[in-house]
C-alpha cells in the first residue's frame, strides 16, 4: 500500500458536494482561499470574490481543449452520455472516453502554457478505474511543469497498470514514462485499486519551503479522500529562476481495451493575485 500522508499544502478537495473554492476578498483588500456553498457563490462573486477554478472541462457540451487523431495528434476522445456501458458520469450528464493508439494517446494544453509562477496550483482529472482490466493494460498520465523561459521543465507521471505478476491494478508515480506498461509498480511506492469507480488524479505544485518546486501526485476517491501520495522534487527546480506554471496534461500511452472514462478536468490556482 502507498503512503496516504500528505505533508504539503494538502490535497485540494474539489469534490465535496455543493461546495466550491473561491478567492475571498477580505476587508483589508487581500484574498484568502475560502470554501463556500454552491448556492452562495453568486453573492460572493458579486462582492468581488473570484472563482478559483481557472480551467474546467466537464465534457457536458464538447471535448474542447483535448487533442486526438482528429487534430493531428494520437488516440481518440469521444464524448458519451452518463450510463454508457453501465458507467455514470463522475459529474453531470456527460463524460469522455479516452483511447490510445500504437503511438500515444490524447493530449491537453489546459488554458495554455503558463511561464509565470503564481503560487500553489493543482490539476485534476477524474478517471474510471476498474480492477477487471486485462493484465498488462493501463496508462501513463502526466501533467508537466512549464519553465519560466516558456519551455518544458519536467513531467510528473501517474502510472496505472494491471500488473502481470500480481494480478492487481496498481497506481504509482514518477518523472519518466517508457510509453508502455510498467510491470514493477509493486516494488515502488504504490496503491492497489480494488473497487471499480471514479478516482481523481490530482497534481499539487507548491514551494517545498526552500524555494524548490515539489509536486504531490495524489489519488483521491470519489469522496475526496486521499488514498495515495507520491511526492516528487528536484533541487534544480528553483522556483525563483526556473519554474513557471502549467504546461500540458498527456496520456503518454493508453492500452485499455475500449478506452477509459474521464471527467472533470480542472486547473486550480491560489489566491496570490
Amino acid at each position: 500500500m502507498g503512503n496516504s500522508q500528505v505533508n504539503s499544502p494538502a490535497a485540494i478537495n474539489s469534490r465535496i458536494a455543493n461546495k466550491v473554492k473561491i478567492c475571498h476578498l477580505t476587508g483589508k483588500g487581500d484574498y484568502i482561499l475560502l470554501e463556500v456553498n454552491q448556492n452562495a457563490l453568486a453573492a460572493h462573486l458579486a462582492h468581488g470574490d473570484i472563482d478559483q477554478i481557472y480551467y474546467h472541462q466537464g465534457f457536458e457540451n464538447n471535448i474542447g481543449g483535448w487533442f486526438d487523431s482528429n487534430d493531428g495528434w494520437f488516440g481518440e476522445v469521444t464524448r458519451v452520455s452518463s450510463g454508457t456501458n453501465g458507467i455514470p458520469s463522475s459529474v453531470g450528464d456527460w463524460h469522455a472516453i479516452f483511447e490510445g493508439d500504437e503511438d500515444s494517446a490524447p493530449f491537453s494544453r489546459f488554458d495554455g502554457y503558463v511561464d509565470t509562477w503564481s503560487g500553489t496550483w493543482s490539476a485534476e482529472l477524474d478517471i474510471y478505474l476498474d480492477p477487471n482490466w486485462i493484465t498488462s493494460q493501463g496508462f501513463d498520465y502526466t501533467v508537466a511543469a512549464n519553465g519560466s523561459d516558456g519551455n518544458h521543465q519536467r513531467d510528473f507521471i501517474f502510472h496505472v497498470n494491471k500488473d502481470a505478476s500480481t494480478g492487481k491494478l496498481l497506481v504509482a508515480g514518477s518523472n519518466n514514462t517508457n510509453f508502455a506498461p510498467r510491470e514493477d509498480l509493486e516494488n515502488i511506492n504504490h496503491y492497489e485499486v480494488t473497487t471499480a469507480g471514479w478516482y481523481t488524479l490530482q497534481h499539487v505544485f507548491y514551494d517545498n519551503g526552500s524555494g524548490i518546486l515539489a509536486v504531490d501526485l495524489n489519488l483521491l476517491d470519489s469522496s475526496g479522500n486521499v488514498l495515495f501520495t507520491e511526492t516528487r522534487s528536484s533541487p534544480s527546480d528553483v522556483i525563483s529562476t526556473e519554474i513557471g506554471g502549467n504546461r500540458y496534461g498527456w496520456f503518454t500511452f493508453l492500452n485499455v481495451d475500449g478506452g477509459i472514462g474521464g471527467d472533470e478536468q480542472e486547473i486550480f490556482r491560489n489566491c496570490a493575485l
